[in-house]
C-alpha cells in the first residue's frame, strides 16, 4: 500500500500487511497532501490508524459492517464516517475518565456507533 485515502477503503489484508508507523505515516501524508490542517495530527491520524485497523477486522466486530451501512446503504461520506466512528471511541474513553468506577464497554461503543446516522455524515 502506498498511499492512504479515506474516501476509498484500503484492501484489509494490505492495511494488515503495514506497521502502525507506516500506517500513520500515510494517513498524515494524505492529510498533508490533501490541505487538511489539525490541531493535534498525532491524536488525529491516531484515531484514523484505530477506526481502519478496526475497519480491517471484517466482521470479528461490528465496526465494518456499520461502516458500510452508512457509506453505501445511507450514502455517508467514508472520511466523515471514520471521524464520527472516531469520535465516538474518544466519547468512551472521555467518560471512562470522568467516572472511573464504570468501566468502558466494546458494546456501548458499538451501540454508539450503530446510531450513527448517514444523512450527518455526507
Amino acid at each position: 500500500m502506498k498511499k492512504y485515502d479515506p474516501v476509498k477503503a484500503p484492501k484489509p489484508e494490505e492495511w494488515n500487511e503495514l506497521n502502525d508507523e507506516q500506517r500513520l505515516n500515510l494517513i498524515k501524508a494524505y492529510h498533508k497532501e490533501a490541505g487538511i490542517k489539525n490541531d493535534n495530527e498525532g491524536l488525529h491520524a491516531g484515531l484514523h490508524l484505530i477506526v481502519e485497523s478496526q475497519i480491517a477486522m471484517g466482521d470479528q466486530i461490528p465496526i465494518a459492517r456499520e461502516v458500510r451501512r452508512l457509506v453505501f446503504l445511507e450514502g455517508a461520506n467514508r472520511h466523515n464516517v471514520i471521524h464520527a466512528v472516531g469520535e465516538a471511541f474518544v466519547r468512551l474513553k472521555e467518560r471512562a475518565k470522568a467516572h472511573p468506577s464504570i468501566k468502558p464497554s466494546p458494546v456501548s461503543f458499538f451501540r454508539e456507533v450503530e446510531a450513527l446516522k448517514g444523512a450527518d455524515l455526507k
